[in-house]
């Protein structure tokens, strides 16, 4: 199980996986050069696709993370945590149209 873990730091966001720094995936689009959460924007863009690409894979990252990201990550607190499982969860709600 991967757990992912997300805080606000002096101002600064930062995005774990296994206590090491989640790799944006700028490869795959968007290119906002911080993760974000809690509300609609590029930086919870790039934090959804990056989430989706180490969890569930980056063909269904690119499909899916503007919804992921109105669903579930624009609705995260300040501090979070979820594991792959949940990740996946939520993708496979999205897809059966919950």
């Amino acid at each position: 199980m991967r757990v992912y873990e997300g805080r606000r730091i002096d101002g600064a966001t930062r995005v774990t996986v296994g206590g090491e720094l989640l790799e944006p995936r700028h490869d795959l689009g968007n290119l906002f050069p911080t993760f974000e959460w809690g509300f609609h924007g590029s930086g919870p863009d790039q934090l959804a696709l990056a989430l989706l690409a180490d969890a569930v894979g980056d063909r269904t990252a690119v499909d899916l993370y503007h919804r992921y990201r109105d669903h579930y990550v624009s609705k995260f607190p300040t501090t979070w945590r979820l594991t792959d499982d949940q990740i996946k969860y939520g993708v496979a709600k999205l897809m059966a149209g919950v």
